[in-house]
């Protein structure tokens, strides 16, 4: 049951994980990351059949699937990382926007830099 089960919520999230391909560069506002969490969250409580918002967390935990707003976060700070490395010109003339909308992010979760962002990506 479940091997059946983290079989489903993989597909669930791959489906959602898809719908996010290209959100690592387009800048979201907290309204559509909510709304991308809410399809989630409602799409695991129809999979699990249960209304409870605490128990798809708990669900989320045990099977080791990151919210999809952090997904979202880690997704556009790796591009940003990215984006403020790379030998391309115009990627140079944008790199302190890019390097403070980095910040931005990294501040959200406290004292992460970005060194020790590129070691747990690695892990």
């Amino acid at each position: 049951m479940i091997r059946i089960g983290r079989h489903l919520v993989h597909s669930t999230y791959q489906v959602s994980a898809n719908t996010s391909d290209g959100v690592d560069s387009c800048p979201l506002v907290i309204r559509d990351k909510r709304s991308l969490e809410f399809t989630v969250t409602r799409s695991l409580m129809k999979l699990f059949k249960t209304g409870s918002a605490t128990i798809i967390s708990d669900c989320q935990k045990f099977f080791g699937f990151l919210p999809i707003t952090y997904q979202i976060d880690i997704r556009t700070a790796r591009f940003l990382e990215k984006f403020m490395t790379s030998d391309n010109g115009i990627c140079m003339l944008f790199e302190r926007h890019a390097k403070i909308g980095r910040n931005k992010i990294f501040s959200t979760y406290g004292n992460v830099n970005s060194v020790s962002f590129r070691l747990e990506m690695c892990h």
